[in-house]
């Protein structure tokens, strides 16, 4: 049962806490993600790969996932950009779930859960 997190800024304890009608994860289109490299392919174009052929495989991928929705979960609680980013400059909070337990939870709302 690994252990995956999710980083939180301080204003957002009175919404996990204390609104029982808004509890939840927040899943984000993938077009839709605020870094442009959460959703980008890297590739390395000195392996003999057509760069013209891989980005029209790439922008087809896209357009296939276009749509799907994420969260992402890191896998430790203390990776200093997430809390820089997401913990509002290292204060706020993270909250720690047990992967097993989520996917099984999340599995039953027929909703697919993929841990990479």
């Amino acid at each position: 049962m690994p252990k995956i997190y999710k980083y939180l800024s301080p204003n957002s304890v009175a919404t996990i806490l204390y609104d029982e009608s808004n509890v939840g994860i927040k899943c984000t289109p993938l077009d839709e993600y605020n870094d442009p490299y959460e959703f980008f392919c890297p590739v390395d174009f000195e392996d003999s790969i057509n760069p013209r052929e891989f980005m029209l495989f790439y922008d087809s991928i896209k357009r296939r996932i276009s749509g799907s929705f994420a969260s992402c979960f890191p896998d430790m609680p203390t990776n200093i950009p997430m809390w820089a980013h997401y913990g509002a400059d290292l204060s706020g909070f993270v909250l720690e779930f047990d992967s097993d337990k989520l996917k099984e939870s999340v599995e039953q709302n027929g909703i697919p859960f993929v841990l990479r």
